[in-house]
């Protein structure tokens, strides 16, 4: 697939993850994602699992930021790649339902620039990589606009 394409879906899944559309992410996990995909997730213990495996383990992965965040927002702010790979600097903002990663209390919002990149084979998802050590300096506010 083009670059051009990649993009739009990855810009799809994004829209799809921040809409709460649980239909249209199965699908797309179905239809996009390779049956030996590998997302690693930053390396860190900041998240875990370090590395997620499979169309399962994406819908894990999934349902894990849904049960820690009230709310999710991500915003592209570059792209570039070519047929086989995207990489994308996003901002991501959140609210969390309880202590995220002990960054954040329930309330409040947390917003961090995440490059993730991703690598295609045949029109599908084979392997992604993210690089989370932003969260080191996230921002944190109260979502009511209070401070934390």
């Amino acid at each position: 697939m083009s670059f051009k394409e990649n993009s739009r879906r990855f810009n799809e899944w994004l829209k799809a993850v921040d809409d709460r559309d649980e239909a249209k992410i199965s699908r797309m996990i179905n239809e996009w994602v390779a049956e030996d995909y590998v997302f690693h997730n930053g390396g860190s213990t900041l998240w875990e699992p370090a590395d997620v495996v499979g169309r399962q383990g994406m819908r894990e992965h999934t349902r894990a930021a849904f049960d820690a965040c009230s709310s999710i927002e991500h915003v592209v702010e570059d792209a570039f790649g070519d047929d086989s790979r995207l990489a994308t600097r996003t901002r991501v903002r959140a609210v969390v339902k309880g202590d995220f990663l002990g960054i954040a209390a329930a309330g409040h919002q947390f917003e961090c620039s995440v490059i993730y990149i991703s690598h295609f084979r045949n029109g599908q998802l084979r392997e992604g990589w993210v690089d989370w050590d932003s969260l080191l300096t996230v921002r944190v506010s109260r979502h009511d606009g209070g401070q934390p």
